[in-house]
């Protein structure tokens, strides 16, 4: 799922994990709200988006690191 989609959790059902490894790079890329794309996003920016949307997000150890 894309984060964008967090603009669409009006209720707040969604509970949002980030990868803390993920959270290293300062830009990210994601589809927004459809794959024929990909928006580039700086890391603050997420985190600020995320919290905009009524969310706090869990950074946590998802992947393992390579």
């Amino acid at each position: 799922m894309t984060p964008f989609a967090l603009i669409n959790d009006k209720a707040r059902r969604v509970t949002v994990v980030l990868d803390q490894d993920m959270l290293r790079h300062e830009r990210l890329n994601y589809h927004p709200l459809e794959n024929t794309a990909t928006t580039n996003i700086a890391r603050e920016d997420l985190l600020r988006f995320i919290r905009a949307c009524g969310h706090e997000p869990r950074i946590m150890a998802v992947s393992a690191a390579g």
